[in-house]
């Protein structure tokens, strides 16, 4: 199944420069019609690298045990059948354009894989650099936070000592009185830096902004062992309304203690703050861990 020029070994005449057969057992030359054979079917041959023999060299052949057994047959329909022709030429008209549309596709496919890896960069590319920003947010809050907490680091909180605005002109005078039950003294002249916060369960919080934080400290220690506080065991009246002495926090450091309490479900035990910060630890004896932002917090709660 060569192209060079050749006699054919049946019609005695020259094949020229067609698509011809060869014989694979006396190696004789053959016109594809004398051999029975579509260009098609020989270009397959070719393809698939198929030996054929010719009808001498394989007499038990015929042309309809399959397409490949390519021996002589007077009923096989001669290869220059117009209509054949005509059906091939068609078909190889129509392969074209399928391989056209295919290589298309393909071309189409491998830009948009192309874009595809571009866009695939460009977002890990992006992500990273949200990642850093979040990081430097985080650390500018962190820093921002401690200057806040720095500003109130000589703050209370009291709740539960005055229930309404008319309350407040004694207000100076029952943090007195309150102090001086606790053991801890301090004389209503240094009382006069108070703030009021209106709150939803315990009625107007105060606000105290004490002199020195030796003092906060004393006081904080004072009403941890005087243990539950009111109004009547303070001696600042009957009632058996609860007192509460807290230090002061930012929103920041509260709602991070509010979340921190989360890690109860994690397997800790304490959570609580001190001196603005907020701190864990999983059971008695165990090493404390200070949760200095969300980002602390975050790895904790896994």
């Amino acid at each position: 199944m060569v192209l060079t020029s050749k006699l054919c070994n049946l019609c005695k005449t020259n094949i020229g420069k067609k698509f011809k057969l060869q014989c694979g057992v006396c190696k004789s030359y053959f016109h594809l019609q004398c051999g029975n054979v579509t260009e098609v079917d020989a270009r397959i041959m070719q393809a698939e690298k198929t030996p054929w023999s010719c009808k001498n060299c394989s007499p038990t052949q015929t042309s309809s045990s399959s397409r490949r057994s390519l021996g002589f047959s007077q009923n096989a329909p001669p290869a220059e059948d117009p209509e054949l022709k005509s059906l091939i030429k068609e078909l190889q008209l129509e392969l074209r354009e399928i391989r056209k549309s295919m290589d298309f596709l393909n071309e189409m496919y491998e830009e948009e894989k192309k874009r595809s890896n571009v866009l695939v960069d460009m977002v890990n590319e992006i992500s990273k650099e949200n990642n850093v920003l979040k990081q430097e947010v985080n650390q500018l809050k962190t820093i921002l936070n401690v200057r806040e907490q720095d500003n109130i680091k000589n703050n209370i909180c009291v709740s539960g000592l005055i229930a309404s605005e008319d309350d407040k002109d004694s207000t100076a005078t029952n943090l007195s009185k309150l102090f001086n039950a606790l053991n801890a003294p301090v004389s209503e002249a240094v009382l006069s830096n108070l703030n009021y916060l209106n709150t939803k369960n315990s009625g107007i919080k105060v606000i105290v902004t004490l002199p020195t934080t030796e003092l906060k400290k004393l006081i904080l220690e004072a009403r941890a062992k005087k243990g539950k506080l009111t109004l009547r065991n303070c001696g600042l009246g009957e009632a058996s309304t609860p007192i509460f002495i807290s230090e002061d926090l930012t929103k920041q450091t509260y709602a991070l203690f509010k979340r921190a309490k989360l890690l109860k479900e994690h397997g800790y035990k304490y959570i609580w703050y001190r001196n603005g910060n907020v701190l864990a630890r999983k059971d008695d004896g165990q090493p404390v861990v200070a949760i200095k932002n969300e980002a602390v917090l975050d790895g904790l709660l896994g």
